[in-house]
């Protein structure tokens, strides 16, 4: 009998998540949906990506918050993260190298933010990605959007959760679907692109 006791704590020590740490505005439990613990930090009135994430974490929700910027390394060490819920933030800015060592990254979710540029270099390092959410942001289709649907196209991501992502300016590009856009269309001043609100900063 001493022995099967000892072997099922064995067991729940090998293979109990581990939750040590917790962001204290946050809530944090083994995930039903994947392998790991799931982060719950939903309209916790954070302004910034909050630390003490636990390591073994593979559902973050950040959204409903007021979070600007999201810093370079803002998800270090997290590498079992596979979805990760941002919209209906405030988000203006995204560091190059925000989402680094997120190898395991599947869902990442930015829509409903106020994101004007979106650059495919903060993208390229997560190979797992297939669905990136971009709809209901205020997108300028400038040359460094362009590079983005071509990235984009060629991953096979999906860009939408409720509805297509389309450009807000320039003017002339008002509501065209982001999908549907040829460099032929991209207004390629980079300047113009970056002065409009969202700067992705490297």
């Amino acid at each position: 009998m001493g022995l099967i006791v000892w072997t099922l704590v064995l067991c729940v020590l090998m293979y109990e998540p581990v939750t040590e740490s917790c962001p204290s505005v946050c809530s944090c439990r083994r995930s039903a949906s994947c392998d790991g613990t799931f982060v719950n930090c939903y309209d916790r009135g954070l302004t910034e990506v909050p630390t003490n994430i636990p390591i073994d974490t593979c559902s973050l929700w950040l959204n409903f918050n007021k979070i600007t910027i999201i810093q370079t390394n803002a998800f270090n060490g997290l590498s079992n993260v596979q979805f990760i819920d941002l919209e209906r933030n405030k988000i203006t800015t995204i560091y190059d190298s925000a989402f680094a060592s997120l190898h395991n990254l599947t869902y990442l979710y930015i829509h409903n933010n106020n994101i004007t540029v979106l650059d495919r270099d903060i993208f390229l390092g997560l190979s797992k990605l297939e669905t990136l959410t971009v709809e209901n942001n205020p997108l300028h289709c400038g040359c460094i959007s362009a590079e983005f649907v071509r990235f984009a196209k060629l991953r096979n991501l999906k860009l939408r959760l409720w509805s297509e992502p389309t450009c807000s300016t320039p003017s002339n590009l008002t509501g065209v679907l982001l999908r549907d856009l040829s460099s032929e269309d991209m207004d390629c001043d980079v300047t113009t692109a970056t002065t409009t609100g969202t700067v992705i900063i490297f």
